[in-house]
């Protein structure tokens, strides 16, 4: 929205009255503009409500009294500029399944960094998306966690801040769409959706090196996640992930407990037991074969 005032004057001088009438002009046409939805006037000012009168403005005055009309007044340039634009994006992609964790997060394309982000679910555009519990918001990044059936709906970003410009342009609409893993049990797969596996074997000796497997059933190309007890399991040199496969490089004691996998449903758990036993187990071996030989051994000289 613009708005020219006129700076027309009063000489008493001269006797003239402050009574003028505006006239406001565009371009070099000599059409006067009239008072429309995008132009209004309130006596020497014209407001401009549209998005894209770029172009050159004039005005001069007209009154009943000599002089009847004052000079054309110099003329202004308006030029209007596109708010910035938003993008949304989503991770992971839609289809998402009951109980992730779902990131939204709106990007402006602007110089300005003192953005306040404005989050809209579904059809009503003028109704905010309001925090809770579930719904957070980080900077630019709205988080929806444990998502279930009633966060499916389009959902929209849009920026604003106390400076020019107030707004950014509304972000694309992205479709959330969420599925409920429970509808295996529905279908008549009564099995667990997730299974955890170890090998060698749920006991292992330190120095070993151990792999955990996590199937998930129905569904390829899962992303997934490992925890020791409660814990996050962060990748390292001696714990590597590949596909579905965590392995444990050169196991030690402090390996030893509850692992379990997931996508967006727990597996069951494994314990997995280490024992320090591997060199005693070596160093009685080579006795016994160190005894067996020296046995054998005498028993040829006898």
């Amino acid at each position: 929205m613009g708005m020219l005032r006129n700076g027309l004057t009063n000489d008493q001088r001269y006797d003239w009255t402050p009574e003028w009438r505006y006239e406001w002009y565009k371009g070099t046409d000599s059409v006067m503009l009239q008072k429309s939805d995008r132009y209004t006037v309130s006596r020497d000012t014209l407001t401009i409500r549209a998005e894209f009168d770029l172009g050159q403005y004039w005005c001069r005055g007209q009154r009943d009294k000599r002089p009847n009309s004052s000079q054309s007044s110099s003329a202004v340039s308006l030029i209007v500029k596109d708010l910035p634009t938003s993008t949304l994006t989503m991770t992971p992609d839609s289809p998402v399944f009951s109980g992730e964790t779902v990131n939204l997060t709106c990007v402006i394309e602007s110089d300005h960094s003192d953005w306040r982000y404005e989050w809209y679910k579904g059809t009503n555009n003028s109704v905010m998306l309001q925090t809770t519990e579930r719904y957070t918001v980080s900077k630019n990044t709205l988080i929806i966690r444990g998502a279930t059936e009633s966060d499916q709906d389009q959902y929209w970003c849009r920026g604003q801040r106390d400076g020019r410009p107030k707004l950014s342009q509304k972000s694309n609409r992205i479709n959330l769409s969420v599925n409920v893993l429970m509808s295996f049990i529905h279908a008549g797969l009564t099995q667990g959706a997730s299974t955890l596996t170890v090998t060698p074997d749920n006991t292992v000796f330190t120095g070993e090196t151990v792999i955990l497997t996590c199937v998930i059933k129905y569904y390829n190309n899962w992303r997934y996640e490992w925890f020791k007890e409660n814990r996050y399991l962060q990748i390292t040199d001696r714990y590597t992930v590949k596909g579905n496969t965590l392995t444990i490089i050169a196991a030690t004691k402090s390996d030893a407990g509850q692992y379990w996998c997931r996508r967006s449903v727990s597996s069951n758990s494994v314990s997995l037991i280490v024992k320090g036993e591997l060199n005693i187990i070596i160093l009685l071996n080579f006795l016994y074969m160190r005894m067996r030989f020296n046995c054998e051994t005498e028993s040829i000289s006898s």
